[in-house]
């Protein structure tokens, strides 16, 4: 039972719990001089990592390892064990330092009945879920999407179509816990969707962040399957560990006490 750690490049640990694993990801263009897991053994999809993101990893998890329960961590966000933002924040004035959630409690969700594990749902600019898309990248991928659901998984095309154009927050950043049965059966799904989908979008003229399309859709994708499936969901607050200095804390709650 783990939470791997994804990403790109060497980084400090020394906050993690023992059973949270780095995985660098991208790793057959990467050097790996902390001696992380990586994604390019056995059947891999390394390659694609600049188009794909952090997804190189958990396909690399859903092909090669066989935890009881499973979860994905981008490695600058990570799981917070408080209830609410005020929180976290006073709790790094007193200890100086975040550290993410056990996965002593994520397996305790699991075993009181909740099946997924993900973040609270939040908005990702004006507007539904579509228009946030249109705003942020290129729309017509997201139409393709559209169009390889109708052809491949038509029973999910009514819960696509309400999430993107029906709902203003989702959880976002490919983060969750569950068990391996779950996450076998959502990465079989996502990624029958996603390959059939790069097949028909051409990227070559995209610069670098656009060029993160996979990711993107993704992270979307995870809400129309959820909503779909109407499994039992614990949200949870998630924090940016680039963000958990007393410092940058303080003014959170700050901001939180006192704004009008």
């Amino acid at each position: 039972m783990s939470m791997y750690v994804i990403t790109h490049k060497s980084f400090s640990t020394k906050n993690l719990p023992v059973d949270y694993v780095p995985l660098l990801v991208g790793a057959n263009k990467k050097d790996n001089p902390d001696h992380f897991l990586t994604d390019n053994t056995g059947i891999n999809i390394s390659d694609k990592n600049s188009s794909f993101c952090e997804l190189t990893g958990l396909y690399w998890l859903l092909n090669n390892q066989h935890d009881k329960n499973i979860g994905i961590s981008h490695y600058r966000r990570f799981f917070s064990p408080y209830n609410n933002k005020l929180e976290f924040y006073l709790s790094i004035l007193i200890s100086g330092s975040a550290k993410p959630i056990s996965i002593y409690k994520l397996n305790s969700y699991l075993k009181n009945g909740f099946e997924w594990v993900v973040a609270k749902r939040e908005s990702g600019g004006e507007g539904v879920l579509w228009d946030q898309y249109a705003y942020n990248h290129h729309i017509k991928d997201m139409e393709i999407v559209r169009s390889v659901i109708k052809n491949l998984q038509p029973d999910y095309l009514s819960d696509f179509d309400y999430i993107m154009k029906n709902t203003e927050q989702a959880s976002f950043y490919n983060m969750f816990y569950t068990t391996n049965d779950e996450f076998k059966k959502y990465g079989s799904w996502l990624f029958n969707i996603l390959f059939e989908v790069e097949k028909r979008v051409d990227i070559s003229n995209y610069d670098s962040y656009q060029q993160r399309l996979f990711g993107f859709l993704g992270e979307r994708l995870m809400n129309v399957w959820l909503f779909h499936r109407s499994p039992k969901v614990k949200y949870l607050f998630e924090y940016n560990s680039d963000e958990v200095g007393r410092d940058k804390a303080l003014k959170k709650v700050k901001n939180k006490i006192f704004r009008k």
